[in-house]
């Protein structure tokens, strides 16, 4: 089965809204989009729609059974099965193998729509398209299963899907509108989503028929200030060359060291409280409402954290710590943070899960 594109997605739900698709890739916004659409026609219909949470192989007869089973009443035709699943990268093998099939039987009914999301950071997708994880390959290449790939949008890709939805408003977006805010809010959609609605609405409520760069600095919220995002991103995916970039630029800027460390000790913090909730059983949406973080950036700590063991996330956290004690007695400046990013990196590096 080849992976298919959005238009692919939105080009088979026009003509028959039937099979069974799992949406997934890095851009979360678009994955919770079409889940959504998929749910509209059953708004008023709770009958015909049923949603399952997958967590072994006992709950494969449900989602066959669910699937299996003829629409009631129903005015768009067909039912909507829902599936969730977390935690795929460590479920049992006999317990995925159970997954696959289920799904796969429940392609073969034509009263049926199966739509299976996974989230970033809570699945392993490897580097797709050409190199998929295990994991992966075996979804793609399970019979009957539709894997739908929403990849991160590059930026000429935001920008145009920026001033979409402004147009779509009835607004029109000036020069420079959408670059501005690229650089203000970041290049996520699930970010910039609130952000483009609370502009839209401050230029109605002002009766305003265009939309302006300056109209983005007075009404869309920064991100992250200096370079928090960027720098807490780096850490997570390991890469510490570009986290020590980051603090170069910042040096550049006079961004004092103390605000960088407290960024890092931030995201080791972060890291270790999520990898010990995760341990524990709780889902991407219970960890993101214990700790008021947004459920994407949550599924990005997921992921990471899943490489390494939890005593070597403790150990990173002893260095942060030091180093707080350090500045607190001492001069420490930006050699200071790098080595920290440093001994940070070989304490990660040295302990992989298992």
């Amino acid at each position: 089965m080849k992976i298919l594109t959005e238009a692919d997605y939105k080009s088979a739900m026009k003509t028959a809204r039937r099979g069974a698709y799992v949406l997934f890739g890095e851009e979360d916004y678009l994955v919770s989009h079409y889940r959504n659409k998929a749910r509209e026609p059953f708004a008023d219909d709770e009958v015909n729609y049923t949603r399952i949470l997958y967590s072994a192989s006992e709950d494969a007869d449900a989602i066959v059974g669910a699937s299996s089973s003829l629409p009631f009443m129903s005015g768009v035709g067909y039912r909507l099965v829902e599936v969730t699943a977390d935690g795929l990268d460590m479920m049992k093998d006999a317990d995925f193998d159970a997954l696959l099939s289920a799904l796969s039987r429940a392609a073969e009914f034509e009263d049926s729509l199966l739509i299976m999301c996974l989230s970033c950071g809570t699945f392993d997708f490897g580097a797709l398209p050409k190199r998929p994880s295990a994991r992966m390959k075996r979804l793609i290449d399970a019979d009957g299963i539709n894997p739908v790939y929403f990849p991160k949008a590059s930026p000429a890709q935001l920008r145009r899907w920026i001033e979409r939805h402004f147009e779509r408003a009835g607004i029109v977006p000036e020069y420079g509108t959408s670059d501005r805010m690229l650089a203000r809010v970041g290049d996520s959609m699930t970010m910039l989503s609130p952000e483009i609605d609370k502009a839209i609405a401050y230029l109605k409520y002002h009766d305003k028929a265009r939309v302006t760069p300056a109209d983005i600095d007075a009404v869309c919220a920064e991100n992250d200030g200096y370079g928090a995002f960027e720098l807490s991103n780096s850490i997570l995916d390991g890469r510490v060359r570009d986290a020590l970039s980051v603090v170069r630029s910042e040096a550049k800027k006079k961004t004092e060291p103390a605000v960088l460390l407290a960024g890092i000790s931030r995201a080791i913090s972060d890291m270790l409280t999520i990898k010990a909730l995760a341990s524990g059983g709780a889902s991407g949406a219970e960890i993101a409402k214990a700790l008021g973080m947004h459920e994407y950036r949550v599924g990005l700590y997921m992921k990471s954290v899943s490489r390494y063991k939890e005593s070597a996330l403790e150990r990173a956290m002893s260095l942060a710590a030091d180093a707080e004690e350090r500045m607190k007695s001492s001069r420490f400046g930006y050699e200071g943070v790098e080595r920290l990013l440093c001994e940070i990196s070989l304490a990660l590096s040295g302990a992989r899960a298992s």
